[in-house]
């Protein structure tokens, strides 16, 4: 299978990406991985289980080191912030919603937000804050998760999964308020995900992966159209869980 570069399919944007991974390799996780995220862009890495999308999130945050290959990244402290698919481990048990929204702020060094309007932009209640993460539903837990990040203000998000484990109206709304934040803020945003027609109704630009090597990387309102096999798959597959042709 042919290694793309993202690199080319973004020349139409202006100035320089924010975050650039060259020619990556992680041993046993991608390989020869370039892609580009530039400001107020919404990319969507989508693929089989297994076939690297986390990994290479992690790879652009820098959490994980390559084998080859180079990152060109901000050095400034906060720059980055990733929402895992499960966020439990990072959600201190002993802390309310609130503290923990609050802990994630001082450490970026950014204002504290209005509590009750952050967290009510995702659907949750006002008394979530005074909750601890146990005492919540595991699709509240991930909307938490994902008002910490947005409250550091960071200019790249990175969100793994972040609809996995909610309804269609969560989603749409989750999705709905990282939009507004992007808008607002002009920054770059790469997700995971499965379900390709919902990544494709929500990013601009969809890279797909396919056993730790991109694939596929167009338009989101082109990839419906790609003859690449992996990316067909995909397409096939969504059509028949939907019932369709």
């Amino acid at each position: 299978m042919p290694v793309v570069s993202s690199s080319n399919q973004s020349s139409e944007l202006s100035g320089s990406p924010l975050v650039s991974l060259h020619d990556a390799t992680c041993e046993g996780r991608f390989h020869r991985c370039s892609c580009d995220l530039y400001a107020g862009e919404k990319v969507g890495f989508v693929g089989k289980s297994g076939s690297g999308k986390t990994s290479l999130l992690r790879a652009i945050m820098g959490s994980l080191p390559l084998n080859d290959g180079h990152r060109t990244a901000p050095d400034h402290r906060g720059w980055c912030a990733f929402v895992p698919q499960q966020p439990d481990a990072t959600l201190h048990p002993l802390m309310t919603v609130q503290s923990i929204i609050r802990e994630a702020t001082l450490i970026a060094g950014v204002e504290a937000p209005d509590y009750e309007e952050l967290v009510g932009s995702l659907g949750l209640p006002a008394d979530v804050l005074r909750r601890r993460p146990h005492q919540l539903s595991g699709g509240q837990r991930q909307r938490v998760a994902l008002a910490r990040t947005l409250a550091t203000r960071p200019s790249v998000v990175l969100a793994d999964e972040i609809v996995s484990a909610l309804d269609t109206e969560s989603a749409t709304t989750t999705m709905s308020v990282l939009n507004t934040y992007q808008q607002k803020s002009s920054c770059a945003v790469a997700v995971t995900g499965h379900d390709l027609r919902f990544m494709v109704s929500t990013c601009d630009r969809i890279i797909v992966l396919d056993d730790g090597r991109i694939v596929d990387d167009q338009a989101a309102a082109e990839i419906g159209s790609s003859n690449v096999p992996p990316t067909a798959e995909l397409i096939h597959a969504d059509r028949i869980f939907r019932g369709g042709a």
